[in-house]
């Protein structure tokens, strides 16, 4: 029982480990060519990086493992579990991974060029940037998998379901329409570029995904006119010629307008100075009168 066993970077070439309980272990950096780990449980493993090349991974546990850059050329993965794995950037060349569960499984940037994926479960998989090139994937589950921008050139897809599958940007070759898949694959993306998003939203006059054609916004200008040249103005008037010299049209200069306004208020608030201070010595002068009488 090695479960949660620490053997990062571990030298376990040619090692039998058939059978072992491994859950959890951490084998990151580990050396595993030709290791014998055939019906072994490695859930939630570390095998990140590790090198796994022509091992025997017939019926092995790889649920919720991390894979990822691991290098499993040749490797025997036959009816494997790795539903939920993580195999990102791994290399998968040769690999024998019929009747595997990748269920949900993370491929992205994975080579598998020349793999065996006969029989396999590839629903929800990540396969985006991957690489299947000339592989086999006859009679598979590839149901929702997302295999957007990825290499599918010589890809024997016969007798394998698709339907719903991400193909935006895949590259493809003549064969793929002619083999004999089932199901409906999409291969075009919405307006915001999302493969297989809401198709109905369409862009405005404007060139906004689900917009309203309002101004100044996607080509439109601020009369809403589309690629139009209207443009607001010194004054803030759309389409108008105002340099912010005279904005009301006047006749007068409108620094000048706000020069004669400041004087305006000065001036008022001088005479009412006055006033009060006019007040204040009548009112100073009847008292004193009042006092002499």
């Amino acid at each position: 029982n090695l479960m949660n066993a620490n053997l990062v970077n571990a030298n376990l070439v040619n090692a039998n480990i058939s059978w072992a309980n491994l859950e959890g272990a951490i084998l990151k950096g580990a050396d595993l060519r030709y290791v014998n780990l055939e019906n072994t449980n490695l859930k939630n493993s570390n095998l990140e990086g590790a090198n796994l090349v022509n091992a025997k991974l017939i019926n092995v546990n790889l649920s919720n493992s991390n894979l990822k850059d691991a290098s499993l050329f040749d490797a025997d993965l036959k009816n494997a579990n790795l539903e939920n794995s993580i195999l990102d950037d791994a290399w998968l060349w040769y690999a024998d991974l019929s009747n595997t569960n990748l269920k949900k499984a993370s491929l992205i940037l994975a080579d598998l060029r020349y793999a065996n994926l006969v029989d396999a479960n590839l629903s929800m998989a990540n396969f985006k940037n991957a690489s299947l090139f000339d592989a086999k994937l006859m009679n598979s589950n590839l149901r929702n998998a997302n295999l957007e921008k990825t290499n599918l050139k010589h890809t024997d897809f016969n007798g394998t379901k698709i339907n719903g599958a991400l193909l935006c940007d895949a590259e493809l070759d003549m064969d793929f329409k002619l083999q004999e898949w089932t199901g409906e694959p999409i291969l075009e993306k919405d307006c915001f570029g999302v493969c297989g998003g809401d198709m109905l939203i369409v862009k405005d006059a404007c060139g906004v995904c689900g917009g309203n054609s309002m101004p100044n916004t996607g080509n439109c200008d601020c009369l809403g006119i589309p690629n139009g040249s209207a443009i607001i103005d010194a004054c803030g008037f759309c389409g108008g010629d105002g340099d912010g010299n005279d904005c009301n049209n006047n006749g007068i200069l409108d620094l000048c307008e706000d020069y004669s306004a400041d004087s305006l208020i000065n001036s008022n608030k001088i005479n009412t100075e006055k006033n009060i201070l006019d007040v204040v010595r009548l009112v100073e002068s009847i008292v004193n009168q009042k006092s002499l009488d």
